[in-house]
């Protein structure tokens, strides 16, 4: 009888331990998951962070063509127009 207690108490905390570790490595790799998805997030905001400034850049320097753009739209009909 007591062979029976110690054989049925070492296979309850057998299954004790496995649970605990099943759960420990699956909370590991979540926690790595997440540490990785929150450095992908970090990444992905910096590179966007960078093309709206670039975008800015972009466009403050295509604002600085449109002057020179009018003008020669205007001197390329006056030029055409008297061309005709």
């Amino acid at each position: 009888m007591r062979q029976e207690y110690k054989s049925v108490f070492h296979k309850a905390t057998n299954l004790v331990i496995e649970k605990i570790n099943r759960y420990f490595k699956l909370d590991v790799l979540f926690l790595q998951v997440l540490s990785q998805s929150k450095l992908l997030a970090e990444d992905i905001s910096r590179k966007q962070k960078i093309a709206e400034d670039t975008g800015a850049r972009i466009d403050e320097a295509r604002n600085g063509y449109k002057p020179a753009a009018r003008h020669a739209a205007n001197l390329f009909f006056c030029v055409s127009g008297n061309y005709n």
